[in-house]
Parts: C-alpha cells; structure tokens; sequence
C-alpha cells in the first residue's frame, strides 16, 4: 500500500506518522513540530507539491531534517557548553628532541670560521674562489644551512653569487696579467 501524502512528507522529514497540515485557500500549511524548542512552525507549501520538494524547500529555509526536526531558529542557537574540568594535555612533544652532536657543533665552528675568512660583510659578497657550496664542502654539511647560517650571523648576499665568482675571476686574471 502506498503511502498518504502527510506520511510520506513526515517519513522525509524524519518523524513517524503523518504531519499534520490544514488546507487554505492558496494551498496548505504544515504544523512541523521542531524537536529542540519542543513547539510546533507551519510551513507554507502549494497545493500538490512532491514530498521531497517539500523537504528541499524546508532544507533551503534552514530547517534540520533528520531524526530530531529542528526550526530554522532553533537550528542557529548553539548549546551553552558544559562547564566542567578540562581535560589534561600534555605540553611534552611525542618526540624526544633532537640532541645536537659533536660533529655539529664542530660544523658550526668551521663555518663560522670560513665565513670570518672568507665574507666581507660591507660589501656583502665572498672574497675570490670562495661561495657557499665551497664552505658547506670544507665543513661537510648543506649548503643550504651555511646560506642560513651566513644569513643569520652575517648578512645576505647584496649582489648574484656568479657575479661575485666573475669578479673575482677577473681579479685573478688582472693580478696575473700584471706578473
């Protein structure tokens, strides 16, 4: 047996039964009992209209379907959150940190000391023969924590690193033209 119109609406909208609804002139007025506020909303509809259609157009006016109806009002009140103890959380990481090694330290020292030899903070370039790859290889880390680290202590390069390698090439082929 197929179902009435009232329960298929109500069977959509997540209530057992059939809704209640009262015909007008125009065409009927549903009495939709909202679950959270424990009161009833009518929602005006069409003569004839689809069960599901009228479960989109509530959906589209902010209605909650489901198995607890609740009203568009009802829908954007939030609970009070209950007050109690908050729950422990723990301010330790879940990994142990990361001990620096002899070897590290050792790497810093080497690369501090090449930078000291070997970068001219004024003019912000390396001296002749010197970038930091050749530093990262003398020191046996990155070259990527060397740049960090120049960057850091001494300041960034204010010319391109190839720019700097053909001036100082170009220093060197004077200094030897000049023998």
């Amino acid at each position: 047996m197929k179902p009435t119109w009232p329960a298929a609406v109500a069977r959509r909208v997540g209530l057992s039964g059939a809704i209640d609804f009262t015909p007008t002139r125009v065409g009927l007025t549903i009495h939709v009992p909202c679950e959270k506020g424990q009161h009833t909303v009518d929602v005006r509809m069409e003569p004839g209209v689809n069960p599901d259609a009228v479960v989109k157009r509530m959906l589209a006016m902010g209605w909650t379907v489901g198995s607890k109806p609740t009203c568009p009002a009802c829908s954007k009140t939030r609970r009070p959150k209950e007050e109690g103890p908050m729950p422990a959380v723990s301010t330790k990481s879940a990994q142990a940190p990361m001990q620096p090694s002899p070897t590290m330290f050792k790497a810093q020292r080497v690369v501090c000391t090449a930078l000291e030899e070997h970068f001219d903070e004024k003019a912000g370039a390396y001296r002749a023969g010197h970038t930091d790859a050749t530093i990262a290889k003398e020191a046996g880390c990155s070259e990527v924590y060397v740049k960090q680290f120049r960057e850091n202590a001494f300041g960034k390069l204010h010319e391109p690193q190839e720019l700097t390698e053909i001036r100082n090439g170009l220093s060197d082929v004077r200094t030897e033209a000049s023998l």
